[in-house]
């Protein structure tokens, strides 16, 4: 089963392999922080908003700091928005779980369930002034907005028989932005609304909270080595590599280095082996080419091979 679910995930991926030119790419699955492996039958428990203490919400009139703002701007914070964004990120939530295909969401789970919060959610809102140049080349008053936002999302994974919390972590995230302000508008301005920026922000979050609880295939782009010294007969590997052939690339970037010990060869045929899904074969390959090479890079890239295998073994031990 286990297998039969991780072939189906890289055959997608698998077949943007070979992307822009000189190029190959390499999957990697990577661990979750916390292990859900015998808690794979989940129950996600409706996002519970922030709750403002008496007198904390955000004002319905932004504070004018400068004092002498001939205006008044009315806050980007929409009454009972907390409300709100705990519908979106519910919704959110579910949405990226069902994405990675690692848990059964159930009604009633006898594993775990999911338990999110939105803990801290702060919206800090002022009017500053400066002095500038107006457009006749006079000094005049300038106004502006500032919007500070803080976002904190926590979660508990909950053993559905004992009761007790298996694991807990939080996520936060602040954002800050200034905005010129038209006097002409006034006398009462409304400031950008606040709600997609938040809405925003917790979908980051959640992602991290998701990536701390699924494994997931991450692709990344390795560049091949130049053809240095110039090979003419490796010519036909590059573009076999430009094509996508990266089968056929391997067999003449391997037969060049096994002959000469050319290094880009034997380089380049390690990471298509790679790209390739044969790990083991281009670590094993990729330690031959450092002890004749004694190469910083090769080095490099020999001690990623052996750190994402290690990963992978991690990552298929969660499922």
């Amino acid at each position: 089963m286990r297998k039969r679910y991780l072939l189906t995930l890289l055959l997608p991926l698998l077949l943007l392999l070979a992307g822009c030119a000189t190029q190959v790419a390499v999957e990697r699955l990577i661990p979750a922080k916390y292990s859900m492996a015998d808690y794979r039958d989940l129950t996600i428990l409706a996002v519970k908003p922030y709750r403002f203490y008496l007198g904390e919400s955000p004002p319905l009139v932004v504070k004018d700091l400068s004092g002498s703002a001939p205006f008044k701007v009315l806050s980007g914070y929409g009454a009972f928005f907390e409300r709100e964004l705990a519908s979106h990120l519910d919704k959110e939530l579910t949405k990226k779980i069902n994405a990675r295909n690692y848990f059964t969401l159930v009604e009633s789970s006898t594993q775990a369930y999911l338990d999110v919060e939105v803990k801290r959610m702060e919206a800090e809102e002022y009017i500053w002034a400066q002095k500038g140049e107006g457009e006749e080349g006079s000094e005049e008053t300038l106004y502006n907005l500032q919007q500070k936002v803080r976002l904190e999302i926590g979660f508990k994974v909950i053993d559905a028989k004992s009761g007790y919390t298996i694991y807990s972590d939080t996520y936060q995230m602040r954002q800050e932005t200034s905005f010129l302000l038209d006097p002409e508008k006034g006398p009462t301005i409304y400031a950008p609304d606040l709600g997609p920026t938040l809405k925003s922000m917790g979908e980051k979050l959640l992602t991290e909270l998701v990536d701390a609880i699924a494994p997931r295939w991450e692709r990344i782009s390795l560049s091949l080595m130049d053809n240095k010294p110039k090979t003419k007969s490796l010519e036909k590997a590059y573009t076999a590599v430009e094509e996508g052939r990266l089968m056929v690339a391997y067999d003449l970037f391997l037969s060049e280095y096994n002959r000469s010990s050319h290094l880009a060869a034997g380089y380049n045929a390690a990471l298509i082996l790679e790209a390739l899904q044969n790990r083991d074969g281009a670590i094993e390959l990729m330690e031959r080419i450092y002890r004749g090479s004694a190469s910083a890079k090769v080095k490099r890239q020999l001690e990623r091979m052996v750190r994402y295998k290690s990963e992978q073994i991690e990552a298929e031990r969660q499922f």
